[in-house]
């Protein structure tokens, strides 16, 4: 069903009990029938189509909508044929046309608007499916829990309950068959109710969290419900109780309801809030006020019973109000009211996420949706080369409503989320919960970017280890190795000569291919680490270079050192070095500057800043491979690398590698 179909139900139901109401003023129905028999066959055939249609009108195929239109319909169905066949039988014998055949059906059809609603409603509430395969029996004891009492009602012989004629299609034969098909159907209603109602404690112990909190708004309704049928019985209260089992009915309906459709009736809150929250009040304060003039009535015969009765539903009204009201909110919208409890949520779910990348984020996600009761979240992470969905629960929807997640004063991501079905936008409420949220969410994101981080380092880290390695073996094993191979054979061919000039020749071969050996050695050694650093140190290495600048150049450099190299970790030395190099040469190339300085200091890090009063950066500058290099060299080491304009003109590189003595 979809569309405008599923509104057919309720309006056929509507005009059903139309008819019965206008057959009803020919026929007389005794008062006490009224509030106990009638009313309640009426509400149900008003509101189970309607909240059939309601149901089918978001989820076309949800089994329970279905269901509630079919039995309301019945329902209605019943009250009209029962009507008409009591004007025909009773009121005017031989002139109403069927009444007969009409007092046939309504002894059979009331099963289809009764017994499916407390077997198959209970058993499929709320999601449509059944909690497990192992429940599959109880839809067979279901079917024959409506199947039997039809047919055992439809052909038992003697008179029609409730009217004055025999069934038609009974007969002598049938009252045994009739008799059992009834009381199989009997107890089989009786197993599908208790199956049923087992099935949802089932889903209440086995669920998580948010499947606790859909059942929580019917179970209380239903809990009210059961109280009111404890309550005892009072010759003046009779009616009322009558008539509060009805809204109780209505409640628990209502309450079924909006546990399918919890996501998609956001629209009307205000209303439903209400209705439910006074609804379950009032139900609750008359079970209350009947309990006490109850028992009052029964110890003592005190005409101020229901005076006392007032008084104390008056003390009660307020906290358990204010205690429905909590109940109702939570079932509609989480945990927004409750920050503390959603952030303790949040933690505990990060806490125990077992990958540290999408289980965090995904975590995160989860519990955002799940404590606002939203259809849609995602999670997205700022990465250099743009962003990055790393968590998303629910269907991207048509728009969303961005948050920004900050750490360190830095966006590292985003929290995308979307408004409840029937919202055109979230409400304060959401996003003071949702600001809440922002400032964990960022610090979670953060850390995720920093494991990510980690790793991607650790693999640069091992493909530039084997890679140097390749080189190496590489170079030695076609350079190095066959040059000391030819060596070797060449020191036995001279060993074997007897001619002592192809022996001198040989010889001064042989040192010539040494000495080519020697300098492939230094050459790798050099790739490994620069020499002048294990010669002369860090700043006696800067300042041979300087020198070397100074002469070829024509710039003056000189380098400052405030306190002593000595100690320094060889990867600083190494990139402490490289990035003063690269400054140096970037600046003479480009900057052409007649002075520049190198000053070094350590305290808890080794801080390096080249300055030169050359041309300076231009209007939009952009990295080359050379300022890329030293920036990596410094972030491997946990440090930063900056260049920027100098004021007054020229160019300063700052970087900071941190030292560990």
């Amino acid at each position: 069903m979809g569309g405008r179909v599923v509104w057919c139900a309720p309006v056929a139901s509507g005009v059903l009990l139309a008819a019965t109401g206008t057959l009803a003023l020919a026929v007389p129905v005794p008062s006490d029938h009224v509030i106990s028999e009638v009313l309640p066959n009426v509400v149900l055939a008003l509101i189970l189509p309607l909240l059939g249609a309601l149901v089918l009108s978001q989820l076309p195929r949800h089994p329970l909508g279905r269901l509630w239109t079919l039995t309301g319909v019945a329902g209605a169905m019943t009250l009209a044929v029962h009507t008409y066949a009591r004007l025909g039988i009773e009121v005017r014998p031989g002139l109403v046309p069927f009444a007969i055949g009409a007092a046939w059906v309504s002894s059979w059809l009331w099963v289809l608007g009764f017994t499916p609603l407390l077997t198959l409603g209970v058993l499929l509430f709320p999601d449509g499916r059944l909690p497990s395969r192992r429940w599959s029996p109880l839809l067979v004891v279901a079917a024959l829990a409506v199947v039997l009492p039809v047919l055992g009602q439809a052909f038992a012989p003697g008179p029609m309950e409730g009217l004055p004629v025999d069934n038609p299609f009974g007969s002598p034969a049938l009252d045994g068959p009739a008799a059992t098909a009834r009381s199989i159907g009997f107890l089989c209603f009786t197993l599908g109710a208790v199956g049923g109602a087992a099935a949802l404690a089932s889903r209440w112990r086995h669920g998580g969290p948010e499947e606790r909190q859909q059942l929580a708004l019917p179970a209380l309704a239903a809990g009210l419900l059961g109280t009111t049928f404890l309550v005892p019985t009072v010759d003046p209260l009779t009616p009322w109780l009558d008539a509060l089992i009805v809204l109780e009915v209505t409640l628990l309906l209502l309450s079924f309801c909006v546990a399918v459709l919890r996501d998609r009736i956001t629209g009307a809150e205000v209303v439903l809030r209400r209705s439910l929250t006074y609804g379950l009040l009032t139900g609750a304060l008359a079970v209350a006020y009947g309990a006490v003039v109850a028992v009052l009535s029964a110890l003592v015969d005190d005409r101020g019973a229901g005076l006392v009765a007032a008084v104390a539903v008056a003390l009660l009204a307020l906290p358990l109000r204010d205690r429905l009201q909590r109940v109702v909110d939570q079932s509609l919208y989480g945990e927004r009211d409750d920050p503390f409890r959603a952030l303790d949520r949040l933690g505990r779910r990060l806490d125990g996420a077992d990958d540290p990348d999408g289980g965090v984020l995904m975590g995160l996600a989860e519990s955002v949706a799940t404590v606002l009761r939203l259809p849609s979240v995602r999670v997205v992470i700022c990465r250099d080369e743009g962003e990055e969905i790393a968590a998303e629960v629910g269907d991207a929807p048509a728009a969303w409503a961005r948050f920004a997640l900050r750490h360190g004063g830095v966006e590292v991501g985003a929290l995308l989320v979307a408004p409840r079905s029937g919202q055109s936008a979230l409400d304060p409420r959401d996003l003071r919960m949702l600001g809440a949220f922002q400032r964990q969410a960022g610090a979670a994101v953060a850390a995720v970017q920093l494991s990510s981080e980690l790793q991607l380092s650790r693999q640069r880290l091992v493909a530039a280890r084997e890679e140097e390695r390749r080189r190496l073996r590489r170079d030695l094993h076609d350079g190095l190795g066959p040059t000391l191979a030819g060596i070797g054979l060449g020191l036995e061919v001279a060993r074997a000569s007897q001619d002592p000039a192809q022996v001198e020749r040989l010889l001064l071969d042989l040192t010539n291919e040494a000495a080519a050996a020697v300098l492939d050695i230094r050459r790798l050694v050099e790739d490994l680490r620069p020499p002048a650093l294990d010669e002369f140190g860090l700043v006696g290495a800067l300042r041979r270079h300087a020198e070397r600048l100074s002469v070829g150049g024509g710039t003056d450099v000189v380098v400052h050192a405030s306190s002593s190299m000595a100690g320094l970790p060889a990867a600083v030395e190494v990139a402490a070095y490289r990035i003063a190099m690269e400054a140096l040469t970037n600046a003479v190339r480009h900057g052409r500057p007649g002075h520049c300085d190198v000053r070094l200091h350590v305290d808890d890090a080794l801080h390096i800043e080249v300055t030169d009063d050359g041309h300076g950066l231009p209007d939009r500058p952009r990295d080359g491979v050379g300022v890329a290099a030293m920036r990596e060299r410094a972030a491997e080491l946990g440090g930063s690398c900056t260049v920027r304009r100098r004021v007054g003109g020229g160019t300063c590189v700052l970087a900071k590698l941190p030292v560990q003595r």
